[in-house]
C-alpha cells in the first residue's frame, strides 16, 4: 500500500538487493534465552527510553529495532526466536557512561546476557536493502 502511494504521488520506483554490510546480530547466548513467553491475552505494550526497555508482548525483531535506535548502530535479529515475550532490559547507554553522576551500570552486551540470555555478535554479511531507482516530483497537495 505504501509502495503504491509513493509510486503514484512521487513516481518513486525502488527495488531490493543484497548488499554486504557490517552489523550487530542479536543472538541467543550459550546458556540459552532467559525470556518469559507473553500470555496469549497480553497487551502489546512497550515502554522504552535509552537504557531501559519494558516489553509486555515483544518480538525479537522489535527489540533489535529499538536497540538499533538507542545504540545508533544496525542491529538485526538473528536469534531464531519467533514468539512474543515479556521482559525488562536495563543497561547504561555508552553516551552516558562517562557523564557526571552516571551510576556504573551494565553495558548493553552484559545486560542482554545477564537479563535476557541474548548477546550481540559482530557480523558482516549480505542484507536486503531498498534502493531508490527514481523519484521525480514533490507532491503538490498534502
Amino acid at each position: 500500500m505504501l509502495q503504491a502511494l509513493l509510486a503514484e504521488r512521487l513516481q518513486v520506483t525502488v527495488h531490493r538487493e543484497p548488499r554486504t554490510q557490517a552489523f550487530a546480530a542479536l543472538v541467543a547466548s550459550r546458556g540459552g534465552p532467559k525470556l518469559t513467553p507473553a500470555p496469549s491475552a497480553a497487551v502489546g505494550q512497550v515502554t522504552s527510553r535509552a537504557g531501559h526497555i519494558v516489553g509486555q508482548e515483544m518480538t525479537m525483531t522489535v527489540l533489535a529495532s529499538l536497540l538499533s535506535r538507542f545504540e545508533r548502530q544496525l542491529i538485526v535479529d538473528k536469534s531464531g526466536l519467533t514468539g512474543r515475550y515479556r521482559f525488562t532490559l536495563d543497561w547504561m547507554p555508552e553516551d552516558t557512561a562517562g557523564a557526571p553522576g552516571a551510576a556504573g551500570g551494565l553495558s548493553l552486551n552484559d545486560a542482554l546476557e545477564r537479563q535476557l540470555g541474548l548477546r550481540l555478535e559482530a557480523r558482516r554479511e549480505p542484507l536486503d536493502v531498498i534502493v531508490v531507482d527514481r523519484a521525480e516530483r514533490v507532491p503538490a497537495d498534502n
